[in-house]
């Protein structure tokens, strides 16, 4: 993930409050066959799409996993999977979407994140060509993404396959997710400054379905910066790094640098790539996989104990 894209999504996260994202709508065919997306609007396209823009990286990875990635004509800057999406020309949607190369792409359906973009972007675009807004917020919500796509750019069968698939894979790491009681988890978005986020986010609802506990999962805001004194009174017994660090970054800001300033007994630290686990695409379960494992680890080797002053 880039760092442009890590500040768009720190800056999309801190803006999602109790209550929900705003769900400002644009104009569209309304039908109950017609696929909806996950603005709660529904779209109906008067012919399958065959200029696809994608301006967010999960919505390429969905749309590659969907069947459509023959139709994909232009991706944004951040979109790096699959390597073909890599080939393909530029569309910038953030800060500023670039509205003539986005119509120099000729699209006929555009494909953004609803969290990434504000509502006069949205409403800029859709003047451009028909708008589908994806933000799935949880696990379980990204197989009904998938076929909702699918029925939207004319590839049902191929995506309700992945979204079975995926689904099935779900199920069997539900299996074994760590029983008794809650992992306390300290997940870092970024490092400088220091920015975790709450349940309200994809990465909550991993934390949630490999049986942890989100140190900061009550905030009311999606993302937030913290202060490592609060970190640490929060007492965490896992500590995920998901902003591209690892546990022993020469000069980095990595919690590992902080573990001989911790009240016993120190966290575990551990790393995952961003874009497994903050992207809502099929390629999520390989970093909920690995989530699930260390906390699965951590709920063994501390079985009988938890943290002092854990609350």
């Amino acid at each position: 993930m880039t760092v442009a894209f890590t500040s768009l999504l720190i800056q999309a996260l801190t803006m999602l409050v109790v209550g929900g994202a705003s769900t400002v709508l644009m104009a569209a065919t309304r039908s109950d066959s017609a696929p909806v997306d996950d603005h709660g609007q529904s779209l109906k396209l008067v012919a399958r799409p065959e200029r696809i823009v994608s301006l967010a990286p999960h919505t390429t990875e969905l749309l590659f996993a969907a069947g459509a990635g023959s139709r994909v004509v232009a991706v944004d800057p951040a979109s790096d999977f699959p390597a073909a999406a890599t080939q393909l020309p530029r569309v910038s949607a953030w800060p500023r979407t670039d509205l003539e190369a986005l119509k120099g792409a000729a699209p006929d359906l555009v494909l953004i994140w609803g969290a990434g973009l504000r509502a006069e972007q949205r409403e800029s675009i859709a003047r451009v060509a028909p708008v589908w807004v994806s933000e799935p917020a949880r696990l379980d919500a990204i197989p009904q993404a998938l076929r909702q796509l699918g029925r939207l750019v004319g590839e049902p069968e191929a995506a309700s396959l992945e979204a079975d698939h995926f689904a099935h894979r779900m199920g069997a790491l539900r299996t074994g997710v760590a029983q008794g009681p809650k992992v306390r988890v300290f997940y870092q978005v970024w490092a400088r400054p220091l920015i975790t986020v709450s349940n309200r986010d994809l990465i909550g609802d991993a934390i949630r379905f490999c049986g942890g506990q989100n140190v900061f999962g009550h905030e009311a805001l999606a993302a937030r910066q913290v202060d490592p004194e609060a970190v640490r009174a929060a007492r965490p017994q896992l500590v995920v790094l998901g902003d591209g660090s690892t546990a022993d970054a020469p000069g980095g800001e990595s919690l590992e640098r902080w573990r001989n300033r911790w009240i016993a007994p120190a966290p575990v630290v551990v790393a995952i790539a961003p874009e497994l686990l903050q992207r809502p695409t099929p390629r999520v379960l390989d970093g909920v996989e690995r989530l699930c494992d260390a906390i699965r680890n951590v709920a063994r080797n501390t079985a009988g104990h938890s943290p002092e002053g854990a609350r």
